[in-house]
C-alpha cells in the first residue's frame, strides 16, 4: 500500500528530534533496520554509507530508523557514519 507517511517525531542519536513535518518539502531516504550491530544490519549500514554521498549530491537527507535505544543507535551510528 502506498500513501503519504503518517505523522511521526523521534529521537535521533544527535539528541535532535526528527518530524515528518520537518522533512516536508527535502528529499529524504530512510532505511529501517530490526537491531543494530547484527550482521544483516551492519551490512545494510556499510551498504548506505558506500552509497552516502550520491545520495547527498541529490541534497537528500538520510535517516535510519530501528527500535533500538538512543544510546545503542549513537554507538552505531558512530561506527558506521
Amino acid at each position: 500500500k502506498s500513501g503519504p507517511a503518517p505523522a511521526f517525531d523521534l529521537p535521533s542519536s544527535d539528541d535532535k528530534t526528527v518530524s515528518l513535518s520537518g522533512l516536508k518539502g527535502k528529499w529524504t531516504v530512510m532505511w529501517f533496520y530490526p537491531k543494530a550491530f547484527t550482521s544483516g544490519c551492519t551490512c545494510q549500514a556499510e551498504d548506505m554509507q558506500k552509497e552516502a554521498a550520491e545520495i547527498k549530491k541529490l541534497n537528500a537527507e538520510i535517516f535510519g530508523v530501528s527500535v533500538d535505544p538512543v544510546d545503542k543507535l549513537k554507538e552505531f551510528s558512530k561506527a558506521y557514519s
